[in-house]
């Protein structure tokens, strides 16, 4: 990796504990980032300055604090790319649109070498989910493509070459 993924964060949003702790030792130990502990139950002390990977452990969470959570992290959707951690295997893929700037997804079924290498991806630009995930995702991009441009449709040929 570059010198910029060493100047990088990753921000693990979670609730703190030994397992959460395991956690971001081994990531620091396994990334070429740097990776700091946020409790889930407090704000941000402060809004990210610069780009941020935001790791959201989805384990325990109800449906306030997943909502004021959605609200801080779609303030600061210039600067982040969002991965959810620990996700149901039955959340639904309009939950998941739900959340802004969503990068990765990781179901609980998800093993270390699975995390690893979808965070690597996301670092790499890409985008990390399941194959039901991107094609629902795929289909409503489509959607929205083709009723958006509906409204050229009521254009004369002339007005749609102008």
């Amino acid at each position: 990796m570059s010198n910029e993924a060493n100047r990088s964060l990753l921000l693990l949003i979670t609730q703190p504990s030994l397992l959460a702790t395991a956690l971001l030792h081994q990531l620091n130990t396994a990334l070429p980032i740097n990776v700091k502990l946020q409790n889930i139950h407090k704000p941000l002390d402060e809004p990210p300055t610069e780009k941020v990977l935001v790791l959201f452990d989805l384990m325990s969470v109800d449906r306030k604090l997943i909502t004021f959570w959605q609200g801080v992290l779609n303030q600061n959707r210039d600067r982040i790319k969002l991965l959810l951690l620990n996700t149901p295997e039955d959340y639904h893929f309009e939950e998941i649109e739900k959340w802004p700037q969503i990068s990765a997804v990781f179901y609980l079924s998800a093993d270390q070498e699975k995390l690893i290498e979808g965070i690597n991806s996301v670092m790499g630009g890409e985008y990390y989910f399941s194959q039901r995930l991107a094609s629902h995702l795929l289909n409503q991009s489509r959607f929205y493509h083709y009723h958006h441009s509906d409204s050229a449709t009521d254009l004369t040929q002339r007005e749609k070459e102008i």
